[in-house]
């Protein structure tokens, strides 16, 4: 699952009005692109990317999107989102 959060997250990001707020096309892009990959299952994609919006402000998740981008995904992130897996 840890490989398909991160493919999923880069490439998500389409403008932002305010830095401390995720943009609705993000949440959109993310439970469409992670559905695709999780045999259609939106519930489990939602509730992923709730888990990511109350730990990471939206600042913080472009930091992250951008380090993903350049092959240094934090370790930190790896394993929230196993844990956020495990969760939802």
């Amino acid at each position: 699952m840890r490989i398909v959060v991160i493919g999923l997250i880069a490439g998500l990001l389409t403008g932002c009005s305010h830095p401390e707020k995720y943009p609705e096309q993000v949440r959109l892009n993310f439970v469409k692109g992670c559905a695709a990959r999780v045999k259609g299952n939106t519930g489990l994609c939602d509730c992923l990317f709730e888990k990511i919006e109350k730990q990471y402000n939206f600042t913080e998740y472009v930091r992250l999107e951008e380090k993903m981008k350049e092959g240094n995904t934090p370790r930190e992130f790896l394993q929230f989102i196993d844990s956020a897996t495990l969760e939802c």
